[in-house]
């Protein structure tokens, strides 16, 4: 809390109240060992609530180096709740893949969740 206040310009009692009241839904969340705050839960809730244009649109050159470097198809999925919906796949000519747009496929169900549960 000190460092944001000295990086932000702001008082301590306002940095602290700033942060009790994100911490509050959320939004920001306290280490009880370090007792540093970092970006909560309802940060990403709220992150995958929106709609996925933009990220697929910064998104799309990466997911066709890789997949054009690796020869295999690439996913792009979002988390959604407990689910991961898949917004943007890019299948090398050679593969056949199956198309994974727009499916909701639950976390715990797919190697992709998976790794983010982790």
């Amino acid at each position: 809390m000190i460092e944001l206040a000295e990086r932000t310009g702001l008082n301590r009692s306002t940095a602290w109240r700033l942060l009790a009241t994100l911490d509050s839904p959320g939004l920001v969340e306290r280490d009880p060992v370090s007792q540093r705050y970092s970006v909560g839960y309802a940060i990403l809730m709220l992150a995958a609530s929106a709609e996925h244009d933009s990220i697929v649109r910064r998104a799309r050159p990466v997911l066709e180096r890789l997949a054009d470097e690796t020869g295999e198809a690439v996913n792009l999925a979002l988390a959604k709740g407990v689910h991961l919906v898949y917004v943007d796949q890019v299948d090398p000519p050679q593969i056949l893949a199956p198309n994974w747009l727009g499916r909701h496929v639950p976390l715990h169900a797919t190697s992709s969740g998976k790794a983010f549960l982790a």
